[in-house]
This record gives structure tokens, sequence and C-alpha cells, in this order.
């Protein structure tokens, strides 16, 4: 039995289709309802339904500032807002106050929900080809189980559905994010979230507000592969480069790390990679052991032995050391070191 304030479907004279209202005032078998167009009038019951609109359903809408009706599909609803599909493929959010129904193609065989749970505009994390993090960004185009998503850092790529998650970070979150949106990434946990505004306490003690667009996160059960005894280069935080050191303790997530100058460090196992250095990686060396470093291409590798040329011509035997690394500009290591 229809009530006074549900929201319902209306035919009215002037045509066949019903109109969004909602009832005003109940007498017997029929009801008062306003239009969500501003019109009203007294209806039978068998002129009234359920505002009931599920996604997959036809619907026709009426565009801002026109009187026209656009034919297409729900593809979302949230309350009173909806996300509608038209025929021509461009989508639009709109309200149910703009829509009309016919009733004789409405809920039919072919309005059953869209392939995707995605539509263009979702707020996305989307899992980067060959990394093992998760980013933030938008989805810009959808083509059948491909998703094109926008990073919030300027990258872009076409994507399957499985790589995209749903941006669901909020207060306890584990992330990875850039400290005052530099270049490094620092382990620490979301403390509260406003949009896309976030509070982060960094493991280091540091705190800081930020954005969501400078995180990264992990989905997947964190691996630790390291055992004591392992050469390795971790990163030396804040800095981007990598050092060559030896495994010393394995702590849960964490690995101990002592640098072969000394330093010692507790890090991530993402912040540590194999000791693996070929003939013709890049790295920057301490010329002549020097305190400052030089880029430099390796020639020649005997051991811990290093034969190097650098940028300027001059060249030299060094030794592992004395060289740091950016992973991205070793190629065997670009895609697990993360972008």
């Amino acid at each position: 039995m229809p009530q006074p304030g549900d929201r319902v479907l209306g035919t009215r004279l002037e045509d066949a289709f019903w109109y969004p209202g909602t009832i005003r005032q109940r007498d017997g078998e029929r009801s008062h309802v306003l239009f969500d167009d501003g019109s009203e009038g007294w209806l039978p019951d068998d002129q009234i339904l359920p505002l009931q609109i599920d996604v997959g359903d036809r619907i026709a809408v009426r565009l801002p500032g026109g009187s026209a009706y656009t034919p297409g599909r729900v593809l979302r609803r949230d309350g009173e807002r909806i996300n509608v599909q038209f025929d021509d493929g461009t989508d639009e959010q709109t309200s149910l106050g703009m829509i009309r129904v016919d009733p004789t193609n409405w809920k039919d065989p072919g309005g059953a929900a869209p392939p995707s749970r995605w539509i263009v505009g979702d707020r996305v994390l989307a899992k980067w080809s060959g990394d093992v993090f998760w980013y933030p960004g938008t989805i810009q185009a959808l083509d059948g189980d491909r998703l094109h998503v926008y990073f919030d850092d300027g990258d872009h790529e076409w994507m399957p559905s499985e790589r995209v998650a749903e941006n669901d970070l909020t207060a306890g979150s584990r992330v990875y994010a850039r400290f005052q949106r530099g270049p490094v990434y620092f382990p620490g946990r979301i403390t509260r979230r406003e949009g896309d505004r976030i509070w982060v306490d960094y493991d280091d003690g540091h705190k800081e507000e930020t954005t969501i667009a400078v995180v990264r996160v992990r989905r997947d059960a964190v691996v630790n592969p390291w055992q004591v005894g392992q050469r390795v280069l971790a990163q030396w935080m804040p800095e981007p480069f990598y050092y060559p050191g030896v495994v010393r303790a394995v702590d849960g997530e964490l690995i101990h790390v002592k640098y072969l100058d000394g330093a010692q460090a507790k890090l991530q196992p993402e912040q540590v990679l194999p000791l693996k250095l070929v003939v013709g990686n890049r790295v920057y060396a301490r010329w002549q052991g020097g305190k400052q470093y030089f880029p430099a291409v390796i020639k020649r590798r005997e051991g811990d032995r290093l034969f190097l040329q650098y940028d300027d011509g001059q060249t030299e035997w060094s030794a592992i050391e004395y060289v740091r690394v950016l992973p991205g500009e070793l190629p065997h290591f670009r895609m697990t070191a993360g972008r």
C-alpha cells in the first residue's frame, strides 16, 4: 500500500511514460503525487509503481536546460544519483528527477547489469605493469574487460580489470608515501582521510598532512625472501640510491642490513635487491675511492672488482663497496623496484 512520502513512478495523461515523484496524500485507492518536474495530480493505485531503478534498467534522461529525453542504461545508482550510459556510448551522472521510463521496455531481458563494475571517472587503485605496488588513479575509458587508468603521477596504461581495485584506503591503512612530495616512498599508516586529503604517521616518527596522489600500497601478502648472510643492494633512506650490503637479520617484514661502508638500516622487502651487477650496468662510483660519486658503466667484472668507464671518459679498476645504483637504470631490476 503506497504511503505519503513514498518515492514512486506515475503516469500522466499527456503520454505513456512513467515519471518520478513523491506521494503527498492518500485518499482511498488514489494518491496525490508531486512529480519531480513540478507538476502534480491525483492518480489511482494502478497508475503508480515504486521508484525502483536498478543497474541495467533502460531509461531516458532529460539533459539540463533541455526538454528532450535521451535513451540510455543505468550504470550505477547511489540514492537519488545515477550514472547513465547513453546509446551513443557517452555517459553522465544525473538524478532520478531527470528520468522517465517506458513501461514496455524498462526491465527487458537486455537490461542486465553491464559487464564492468566500473565507470569512467571512478577513483581507483591500479597495479602498474610488473610492479608489486598499487597506485591511485582515475578510470578514463572502458573497453570490455580492459580499463584505461590515468595515474595521479601522470602515467597511464590500459589494463585488465583484475589489476584495478576500489580506492578504499582509510584510517589504519598501511601505505608508502612520498614524504613532503619528494621522490622517495616511506612506510607509514593513514590516521585520517577526508576525500583525497590524508594524514600519515610514518614508521620513523614523522607525521604530515598530504594527499592520496603521493601514496602506493601493497594489496598482496608481503613475502620476505631474504636470508641472513645474503649480499644485497639496499636503499639508504631518504636517498633513492641503493648501496651494497649484507643481510644481518630478518624480523618479520623487516630486513636488517649492514652496508659495506659500515652503516646499518632496517628496511622493507621492496627496499632490498639482489647484489647482481653485470657488464653494461650503469652505476655511480667513488673515483679512486674518494667521497664524491660519478656516473659510470661497468665494462668488466672480476668478483668484487669492477672495471669502470666514467661518463667523462676516464677508466679505472674499482670495487663493489665504492658504487651505488638507481634501480630504475638497471634493466633487470626495473620491474621489481617500483616506479
